[in-house]
């Protein structure tokens, strides 16, 4: 009985939390001065959604930056919003319920894996420090996604967890850093029909949304035009490279560095990037991520069973050495904490990270989209209004230290086995 009532109890508080929750990013969603900069996004979706309903098919839409799994899933608020009539209002509120149906289905997947009501809280207060800008953008799928699939995964169901994962990495590239660690968990455990299944269905979650967008009239060309889209992309103001480049040129130019606008962001034009070659920056990533690698294969305990400590510090890694960490990318690794189980022995630090983690959310917010004008107008047009600046250089610091904190507590404290 008493432990009914508590049950009871901790859902009654949790679902009071969400609600609040989610009605304070709804209104916060609605603020004219903020929605310019969140709404750009959501847009681009409901015109090509648009396009497709009028015409009946992808075929001939141009300029297309949307991949195909990513298109499928803006179909399902088109379909919410109703067809007579579509217009942009309607698609944008069933965008919102959509969005919100994934966040539910995060927090449930949370409590499937035994977290406590305090690290259910800690999402929820994560979720609304980080702001509306998660319910104009898809990354809280890409985010459920990867939890679903690595839930699978401890449940043995590697064919779905592959399904899952593949399906995210092809709307946003960083889940295949995961493979390899998935990879020698399995190898460690000679489980080498299941590698060959997991293969399989990743590569059906990858190319199975592609076969559709075939059969309603998308074509190769499209998707190719999709992906030089992202390719092309410039190191964003918001990156720790861009920080970095723009911190430099202060110091020595006294000026920040030439904003340029094009494929969606807005980035530096920087020598050192025309030097070096933007391909290098697409590609910097991969450094960081295989000495890490290589240092948990000196250690074959980290390949006995999944951790979510190994897969949220490789989510960090990312997005340092990442040539574009735009604001809603930082949910990628805020929405994996809950997971990390707080040791009692070493509880200060993981409520360091709990805390940086609640900073760098309101920075995020702070940057974009509230100050983001002033950022663009005032600071890199004109050099005025540096503070703003000062604010990215302490959010992208914040996420520096938060992965030494967060390695310090996982790996050389040992929590993460």
């Amino acid at each position: 009985m008493v432990l009914s009532r508590l049950k009871f109890r901790n859902i009654f508080i949790l679902t009071f939390f969400t609600a609040l929750v989610f009605l304070i990013l709804y209104f916060e969603a609605l603020i004219p001065s903020w929605r310019g900069h969140l709404e750009i996004d959501t847009w681009n979706f409901y015109l090509q959604i648009k396009y497709f309903i009028s015409q009946h098919t992808f075929a001939g839409y141009k300029n297309n930056e949307v991949l195909p799994p990513t298109l499928l899933f803006l179909l399902i608020p088109g379909f919410l919003a109703g067809w007579q009539p579509f217009d942009y209002g309607h698609y944008l509120q069933a965008f919102f319920v959509v969005i919100f149906v994934v966040l539910a289905l995060q927090l449930w997947l949370i409590n499937l894996q035994k977290a406590t009501l305090l690290r259910q809280l800690m999402f929820l207060i994560t979720l609304v420090l980080f702001g509306p800008i998660i319910l104009f953008r898809f990354d809280g799928l890409v985010a459920f996604l990867v939890i679903l699939s690595l839930w699978l995964w401890q449940k043995n169901k590697y064919g779905f967890s592959g399904l899952s994962l593949g399906y995210a990495a092809a709307m946003k590239v960083y889940p295949i850093i995961f493979l390899p660690y998935l990879f020698f968990l399995l190898l460690n455990q000679k489980q080498y029909f299941k590698i060959v299944m997991f293969s399989f269905c990743f590569g059906l979650g990858v190319f199975l949304p592609i076969i559709i967008y075939f059969l309603l009239g998308g074509t190769l060309p499209q998707i190719i035009e999709g992906l030089e889209f992202h390719s092309l992309k410039y190191v964003s103001i918001e990156s720790v490279p861009g920080t970095i480049l723009t911190g430099l040129s202060l110091w020595l130019n006294k000026r920040p560095l030439p904003l340029i606008g094009g494929y969606g962001i807005w980035g530096i034009r920087s020598p050192i990037v025309d030097a070096i070659g933007l391909e290098w920056f697409n590609r910097l990533w991969i450094f960081p991520i295989t000495l890490f690698y290589l240092y948990l294969l000196r250690q074959k305990e980290f390949f006995k069973k999944l951790s979510w400590g190994i897969i949220y510090f490789l989510v960090l890694l990312f997005l340092i050495f990442s040539k574009n960490l735009h604001a809603q990318y930082a949910w990628w690794f805020m929405s994996l904490f809950p997971l990390l189980k707080p040791k009692k022995k070493f509880l200060t630090d993981y409520l360091i990270m709990f805390g940086l983690l609640c900073l760098i959310a309101l920075l995020n917010q702070d940057i974009y989209p509230r100050l983001y004008t002033d950022f663009l107008d005032q600071f890199y047009k004109y050099g005025r209004e540096v503070e703003i600046f000062y604010l990215q250089v302490l959010r992208n610091f914040l996420i520096l230290a938060l992965a030494v904190v967060s390695f310090k507590y996982l790996f050389i404290k040992k929590t993460v086995r």
